[in-house]
């Protein structure tokens, strides 16, 4: 039986060469030595320690000793997927030479650790087990704390902006058939050049890299869900069971099922060391006395570090550059109606000039059927003008350049009169006479299916789209998907064909909703991570499956958000908003938030419509929230884009630069007031580029965080109870905004400079170079 960890003792005499399979750490006892790990040196001698990583290749390069003699910790993958649910995706990188201050503190704690648990290791103490399992997980912790790296998410920041690509398109996409030519196209490489890329920058070959996406991917569907092992093997891309079962028996050298068995049973209390001989039992004096010399160190705690949350370092090199696009923003008020308010006007042209605003999202043109037209179709008098009271609105809309986006239900269109559908026409009739035929072609019309209702709909979808078109054939119609998360398909085949064959065929556009949390348990958030990136790549992939490639808008998305008013008003979640729009934006044409919480409330009416916040950019009296900020900061970013990154993207305009970074974290918004817990989450950045050239620059740092920018934690500034008046509103949304610091910073070796992140902050440097320096 494979067991948990182990300790040996080693000679090496030889020069040599090794793949391992598990997280594996030496520490020297005896001699000196060069070694490589993925072809990157260092010269250790004793007292020395080096961790490596599953599908590392070390190699003893030259030994500066006639012998090195070494303890050598081997850690099983199993043990540490039980204990850390993210191992697969985690690399850490640590050894004994690292000289950061941070760095020499917990390098320290490593060696008394790791000595602790090697003496405790190979002694005759019956308790001898249980010290061992605590000194093991007391040096885990530190590695995952501050040594860890994510390899599924990009961070290794080095790699090319073309494996980067590749990298994030096999994680949007790995459900799906994927073939090396294919990613390789994405990239624009040839096939043999991305595999040895991937060989060399990685360090292990590109189906492999895949394959061990997929499994870990589908760990927590292994688990908790009930599948059997045919459909958990397909639904995450593996032609067959037998290719699931094999690659996985060869990362954890047991099954499937026995890792499920084990996963969920009591450990033994003998699995966690292997039996010895006696001859290997005990220490000689001289190996003792070198474990010894590093007990003595003194930690803050005890057994368990106190957490000092986790770091990170951005070493940004690209040699590929290119343009800064953002989408169309589309803002949803309920209908035209709405725009007759100066106030509701007014926050519109804050959005446009703050952020940009393409699109004016409506599900009514109007509430009820004006009286001016009911007075026009009795009297056919001209004086009776049948819509003027919409003229402002619409002379406000051709004025600022607005298109509008008129959603369309289709089984409320089947419910309505007549005389309804009559006064629709007309009103477009209105417009187009009134503006010349200047107006109707900056609209999109998207027509919605009930997905329970997809036959009955389809021949009032044809209807209509053939009355849009006859009133101006410039207007662009388009569908909303009816099917979405998980299964992206319809309840029968005869429906699926249907839709292809008699809408798609006729669609313009392709329109999506994606909220997540309707569709994930609160338990599993490792699945909020890029969910709506991930939601619309796998409808995208849907379409190209039956041949269709239309322009895709994203009308109304989410994040993460708590399922209380009480927790959504403290979750700040700016970090989660940018993360899925660095990603979100290469997917759509446009993209839809609500203008304001009480007109989104008034949409979505019921209970349990409103159980989870929106996307809406404004509170009530004009305060701007969390999201309306994260979008402004992400939409500052112009120019050409230099490089990118799991939480960074650097950009450069005219000869100055910007440098976006956020600290994206999912957790249960029930730990938004824990501030332990929150001290745990965040994230210290070390950024280094040589693609900022040395100067003098003016450096403008905006930073979005729950004390600068989220209005709930601008209200606790009031001790007051009750109710406040408008003054006080007022004054908090004045007050509510990001921080903002300047200053001038001195750049000798490239760009290089220090950022702290707590949760789900989002930090924007603008870099003005104001002289050169030699």
């Amino acid at each position: 039986m494979s067991q948990n960890y182990f300790v040996s003792y080693e000679k090496v005499t030889k020069l040599q060469k090794k793949s391992f399979n598990n997280l594996t750490c030496f520490f020297i006892a005896k001699g000196s030595a060069i070694i490589a790990v993925n072809n990157k040196k260092l010269t250790i001698h004793p007292g020395d320690f080096i961790f490596i990583n599953m599908h590392d290749i070390a190699e003893v390069v030259t030994l500066l000793t006639p012998e090195v003699q070494t303890f050598k910790l081997s850690v099983s993958n199993i043990y540490l997927l039980n204990r850390y649910e993210g191992y697969l995706s985690s690399r850490f990188n640590c050894h004994s030479q690292l000289t950061g201050a941070d760095d020499e503190y917990f390098v320290k704690q490593l060696k008394q650790s790791l000595s602790q648990l090697i003496i405790h290791y190979f002694s005759a103490d019956k308790t001898k087990h249980l010290k061992t399992g605590i000194h093991l997980q007391e040096m885990l912790l530190i590695l995952i704390e501050h040594f860890q790296v994510n390899i599924f998410t990009s961070q290794h920041f080095r790699y090319s902006e073309q494996l980067n690509e590749a990298m994030d398109y096999m994680r949007l996409n790995f459900k799906e058939p994927i073939k090396l030519e294919d990613v390789a196209k994405i990239c624009f490489m040839s096939p043999s050049t991305l595999s040895r890329v991937f060989q060399q920058q990685i360090g292990i070959k590109f189906n492999t890299y895949l394959n061990e996406l997929r499994i870990q991917m589908s760990l927590n569907d292994l688990l908790y869900a009930q599948y059997p092992i045919d459909k958990l093997a397909i639904n995450y891309g593996f032609s067959n069971s037998k290719t699931y079962r094999s690659q996985f028996k060869r990362l954890f050298e047991v099954s499937p099922t026995e890792y499920k068995k084990s996963f969920f049973s009591k450990e033994k209390t003998n699995s966690n060391s292997r039996y010895l001989n006696t001859s290997e039992a005990s220490l000689k004096k001289e190996e003792l006395d070198i474990l010894l010399e590093y007990v003595d160190f003194q930690p803050e705690t005890s057994y368990f570090t106190e957490s000092r949350g986790q770091k990170a370092t951005l070493q940004i090199e690209s040699e590929h550059v290119k343009d800064q696009s953002h989408s169309n923003v589309i803002v949803h008020i309920n209908s035209l109606e709405d725009l007759f308010f100066d106030e509701i006007k007014n926050q519109v042209m804050m959005i446009k000039n703050d952020i940009g605003c393409h699109y004016i999202g409506v599900s009514n043109l109007f509430k009820i059927v004006p009286s001016s037209y009911t007075v026009f179709e009795q009297t056919k008098l001209a004086q009776f003008s049948p819509f003027s009271r919409f003229d402002m609105a619409i002379d406000f809309l051709r004025q600022n350049n607005f298109g509008i986006y008129y959603q369309l239900s289709l089984p409320d269109y089947e419910q309505v009169s007549s005389f309804y559908s009559k006064d629709h026409q007309e009103f477009f009739k209105y417009i187009e006479y009134m503006t010349k035929n200047e107006f109707l072609p900056s609209w999109r019309i998207v027509l919605q299916f009930e997905k329970t209702e997809i036959r009955k709909s389809v021949g009032t979808f044809k209807k209509l789209y053939d009355r849009i078109k006859r009133i101006n054939p410039k207007i662009s119609v388009g569908v909303d998907l009816p099917f979405g998360y998980p299964e992206y398909s319809f309840d029968s085949e005869a429906e699926e064909q249907l839709f292809r064959e008699e809408v798609l065929k006729k669609a313009e556009f392709i329109s999506y909703k994606s909220e997540p949390n309707y569709s994930i348990d609160e338990p599993d958030l490792s699945r909020f991570e890029l969910f709506s990136a991930k939601d619309i790549q796998s409808a995208k992939n849907r379409l190209k499956s039956w041949g269709f490639d239309l322009p895709f808008i994203l009308s109304e998305w989410n994040t993460l958000t708590g399922d209380t008013r009480y927790k959504n008003s403290y979750f700040f979640r700016g970090a989660l908003i940018v993360h899925d729009l660095a990603k979100i934006e290469s997917l759509v044409d446009s993209y839809g938030f609500w203008l304001n919480t009480f007109l989104f409330e008034e949409k979505h009416h019921s209970a349990e419509s409103v159980r989870f916040d929106g996307l809406e950019l404004l509170h009530y009296y004009n305060c701007r929230r969390p999201v309306y900020f994260a979008l402004s900061l992400y939409r500052r970013l112009r120019g050409k884009v230099i490089a990118t990154g799991s939480h960074f993207i650097l950009t450069t305009y005219n000869g100055h630069y910007q440098l976006l970074t956020w600290n994206a974290q999912y957790f249960s918004p029930n730990l938004s007031l824990n501030e332990n817990y929150l001290k745990d989450k965040t994230l210290s950045l070390e950024i280094t580029s040589p693609n900022v050239p040395n100067g003098l620059y003016q450096v403008k740092k905006l930073t979005l965080s729950k004390d600068h920018g989220a209005v709930s934690y601008s209200y606790d500034r009031f001790s007051s109870q009750q109710i406040l008046d408008q003054e006080a509103h007022e004054y908090l949304s004045h007050v509510t905004h990001p921080k903002m610091d300047v200053f001038d910073q001195k750049f000798i070796d490239g760009l290089h400079l220090k950022c702290f992140l707590e949760p789900n902050d989002v930090c924007l440097f603008e870099f003005l170079k104001l002289e050169e320096v030699d």
